[in-house]
């Protein structure tokens, strides 16, 4: 068992930690995690922290909305001590139930995480304008399906994605959303290693949409 202490964490006193059993963690369910926080901000943000072992995402729709109920959180990081000890993983989708496995917040990190799971989306980022994206040091491994590591959906003017320096079995996607236009201004994919078993690494699709 791990017993970790806010002098352990890099991320200070605005932190929550997961884990799987017997890792010490605060929460074993990454929403529960998400939901406990109520003043995230620009000046103010926290990282739920994967400090080891494997965390199962239950099979519902969305995944962890890190968006919370309502869909007003934000400034809410997720990341991993160590991408090798540090899993996400999801059931194989049940018909009627929609991916992803994580739903961002419109500002977030995401790193030191492995992701495993069986569906078309693994991160997914419908934003507001001037948000912002960051995706670093990970592993999707998953295996089986269409696969995207990250898609972004329906950003405002002004986003910025950076995804960097993963080990991604899949692609990277922008796509444009029902009755919605995509915006991002800023695009940034670097030091990425893919995974050549989806046939392309980068998706891009602004063609419209129907309502």
């Amino acid at each position: 068992m791990v017993n970790v202490t806010t002098s352990l964490l890099p991320f200070g006193q605005n932190s929550r930690t997961v884990g799987g059993p017997g890792s010490g963690a605060q929460f074993s369910d990454i929403q529960s995690a998400v939901d406990s926080i109520s003043d995230s901000s620009a000046t103010k943000p926290y990282t739920v922290l994967h400090i080891g072992g494997t965390i199962t995402v239950p099979d519902i729709s969305g995944g962890v909305d890190f968006r919370g109920v309502g869909g007003s959180k934000d400034y809410i990081n997720f990341g991993g001590l160590n991408r090798e000890t540090c899993l996400v993983n999801r059931p194989v989708t049940a018909a009627g139930v929609t991916d992803p496995v994580i739903q961002t917040c419109p500002h977030m990190e995401i790193f030191g995480l492995t992701f495993d799971a069986a569906v078309s989306r693994l991160i997914h980022w419908d934003t507001v304008a001037g948000s912002h994206l960051s995706v670093h040091d990970c592993y999707a491994r998953t295996t089986g399906g269409a696969q995207t590591f990250v898609a972004a959906g329906m950003t405002g003017d002004g986003s910025i994605l950076e995804v960097r320096n993963n080990l991604i079995n899949g692609d990277v996607g922008i796509h444009n959303g029902p009755g919605a236009s995509t915006d991002v201004a800023t695009f940034i994919l670097q030091g990425n290693d893919f995974i050549p078993s989806q046939g392309f690494a980068i998706d891009i699709d602004m063609s419209p949409q129907p309502n």
